[in-house]
């Protein structure tokens, strides 16, 4: 059944989903699967999608795809990068949010972390948190 286009109005309450490398390898196109809603990449997602571009196993052809689309998505729009890059055009109109790409590892800290070996983690979620407070 074929997917109808994206509203073109921002609805009142938008989302951020935060995706994580197995999203990506699994469904290269699911970027453009959320619709109105806007997409969070974490730096440790686009370093194992790196890592997994090595191959001829369908995992590796969707991490080389999934790393295509967004090279694309930043040379149409790489100085929009702190308010999001739009998912519009590169979705056929299919989604109207944007794509947000976590550029650093240090950040603000918002309360305790989470606990060993999840800092990482914490940071990942004090960024996208971060994102819907500017919006």
């Amino acid at each position: 059944m074929p997917r109808k286009p994206a509203a073109s109005k921002k609805p009142a309450v938008t989302k951020i989903f935060v995706l994580d490398t197995n999203v990506l390898m699994h469904d290269p196109s699911s970027l453009f699967r959320f619709e109105e809603h806007d997409v969070f990449l974490p730096i440790m997602t686009l370093e194992e999608l790196d890592n997994h571009k090595k191959g001829m196993s369908e995992i590796a052809r969707n991490a080389r795809q999934t790393s295509r689309m967004l090279d694309e998505l930043l040379a149409d729009d790489s100085e929009a990068m702190e308010l999001g890059i739009s998912l519009y055009e590169a979705s056929s109109k299919m989604a109207s949010g944007r794509l947000f790409l976590q550029r650093g590892l240090r950040i603000e800290r918002y309360g305790e972390t989470l606990g060993v070996g999840k800092q990482r983690l914490d940071e990942v979620y004090a960024r996208a948190l971060k994102i819907t407070e500017k919006r």
